[in-house]
């Protein structure tokens, strides 16, 4: 493939590809290890660490993924890192994806879909968390690459990771499914591309046994995580299960709000991608018409299911960066040269509508000391001068320089948005817990509580991790996961029966039973934005901020007095010494 690019571009672009890749590496590779695991990607992260849990008490769906996982924490050990470390890399091979279709979309739309890849904040944000998403989108991509360049054991082998990956595997499957079924039932030619895609099935025989025994090894080994979990060998028929079981449940997550996550994380892309799906489809442009009826199908499958979640939102988003890299793609072959009044223009729209844009959030969220008509009239001023300016440039000198020059100003600031949406979708940002791929919060000061444990436990045992510590009412797969180094961890509903362990943790509500023995500390455990509270006004500030209406759920570490120093003597008498 790396041959292959050196032969079709350019030194210059490549040494800008190459760039933006590194670029694309740092997004999901750069502080791994921050939000802390959120509880179902600890749920996920015990079931691979070999935590007591029974087959029937396995998150639906992570079987195969559980599997995989486990052996990278026998390899690496475990930690945040390592748990999302598969995540990551499967994330940045994402990117190589668009050349293997060099030859259906062209080089320059394939090169442009690759970068378009790069930062589209769904696929980082899911490179980034300890899910098995990002590895079936990556699988199925490949897949389909892999075996319309006729190479069947790497096509099995990507169709095996896609379907231990995760559940979305079967609506994408659907998708496509009634993709085929509608460009079968209007085909109106030989040259109709569902004859194209029925021919690229039509395969001989040792063709089909290659690629099936690929997959199916695939599946087996990698899935039971070389016989290790053998449960995992069986993912896609657990997965499989897991999907239709969510069709019987309902998520909290609205339909609305899915869809308004198009407009809110790639407001230019889904502009240029149905543009050109509605506009080419309409001029019997089938391929562009089956791209967008794969978006339209994938969408509507996840607006519909119940039990919804955002990385269902994935597989949407593939036909709709194709169509985005396509329309891209026409406009930069409509411009020509650019001289000195493109540049000119250019530089008026980077500096102007920024400015435009600032005075704006000003004068919906005002400073103190400042007229909001100084404001007023500076935004407006900015724009009429824009207007007044680009006129005049398409009056003195040739009118495609002006579009030029404006269609270069505008590709600027979208790659700055572009990066300062996909910087924030990764968790890199002041306010993790505001983005929708966060939807059900983040994990916040969990590791502040466990130092405070070990260093009680230095203080007192001479070991980091041999104090006693109980969790009282409070189920949580986060905290165990964030408590997994200790040797003494247990679960309680009561505290009847206790013999006063070192260390008790709880809810965040006073416990009149401990307040005697014990002193307490509040921690943040999960901050969490409050979804249905939110206005339309509050999308204008977190669109600027990302800031919203949040809440926190405390905990309580509740620590045994005479672990303190000086504090013996004081102590009740129905402390027992640390054992």
């Amino acid at each position: 493939m790396e041959t292959d690019m050196k032969k079709s571009y350019p030194l210059y672009v490549l040494i800008g590809y190459a760039l933006l890749f590194l670029l694309a590496v740092v997004l999901r590779f750069n502080n791994l290890g921050n939000p802390l695991l959120s509880e179902k990607e600890a749920g996920i992260a015990l079931q691979a660490a070999g935590s007591t849990v029974s087959t029937a008490g396995m998150l639906s769906g992570t079987e195969g993924w559980t599997a995989i996982l486990s052996s990278v924490f026998f390899a690496l050990g475990k930690s945040e890192f390592t748990a999302r470390l598969l995540s990551a890399v499967f994330g940045t091979l994402l990117i190589f994806v668009p050349f293997l279709f060099s030859k259906n979309l062209g080089k320059e739309t394939a090169l442009i879909l690759s970068v378009l890849v790069m930062f589209e904040p769904g696929m980082i944000a899911y490179s980034r968390q300890v899910n098995g998403a990002i590895i079936t989108i990556c699988g199925l991509l490949f897949f389909a690459g892999f075996f319309l360049n006729r190479r069947f054991v790497l096509a099995g082998l990507a169709a095996g990771l896609a379907a231990v990956g995760s559940p979305i595997l079967w609506p994408a499957a659907i998708a496509f499914c009634l993709t085929f079924w509608l460009a079968k039932k209007k085909q109106n030619g030989d040259t109709d591309i569902s004859d194209q895609m029925t021919a690229c099935l039509s395969l001989e025989r040792k063709e089909w046994v290659t690629f099936i025994c690929s997959l199916g090894l695939t599946v087996v080994i990698m899935g039971s995580a070389f016989f290790t979990h053998p449960i995992g060998a069986a993912a896609p028929i657990l997965n499989l299960a897991a999907y239709l079981r969510g069709w019987l449940t309902v998520s909290n997550l609205s339909p609305f709000l899915m869809l308004l996550s198009f407009l809110l994380y790639q407001p230019f892309i889904t502009l240029f991608g149905l543009f050109e799906g509605i506009r080419y489809s309409r001029l019997d442009d089938t391929s562009t018409g089956l791209l967008l009826w794969w978006f339209v199908f994938s969408t509507l499958l996840v607006v519909i299911y119940p039990s919804r979640s955002m990385d269902l939102l994935l597989i949407s988003y593939i036909p709709l960066l194709v169509l985005a890299a396509r329309c891209i793609w026409r406009i930069i072959r409509s411009l020509e040269k650019p001289d000195i009044p493109a540049y000119g223009q250019m530089i008026l729209v980077i500096l102007l509508i920024p400015f435009c844009w600032l005075n704006v959030i000003v004068l919906k969220f005002p400073i103190e000391g400042q007229d909001s008509w100084l404001r007023a009239a500076a935004a407006g001023g900015a724009l009429g001068l824009l207007i007044i300016a680009s006129f005049l440039i398409r009056m003195g000198w040739p009118p495609r320089q002006a579009s030029t020059g404006l269609w270069m100003g505008l590709a600027i600031l979208s790659a700055i948005f572009m990066f300062s949406t996909a910087w924030r979708s990764a968790g890199l940002g002041m306010h993790p817990e505001t983005e929708l791929w966060n939807y059900a919060g983040i994990t916040s000061e969990m590791d502040l509580l466990s130092r405070t444990a070990a260093d009680l436990s230095e203080w007192n045992v001479s070991s980091r991790d041999g104090i006693n510590i109980v969790i009282l009412d409070y189920p949580s797969t986060a905290m165990k996961w964030g408590l997994r180094n200790f040797n003494s961890v247990k679960e309680y509903q009561s505290l009847p029966g206790l013999s006063n362990p070192a260390v008790v943790i709880t809810a965040g509500k006073q416990v009149p039973a401990l307040a005697e023995a014990y002193r307490g500390q509040d921690f943040a455990l999960v901050r969490k934005t409050n979804w249905s509270l939110i206005m339309p006004d509050d999308w204008i500030k977190w669109f600027a901020f990302r800031q919203l209406p949040t809440e926190t759920e405390q905990v309580i570490l509740w620590a045994r007095t005479d672990l303190f120093a000086g504090a013996a003597r004081t102590a009740p008498a129905t402390i027992n010494p640390i054992q």
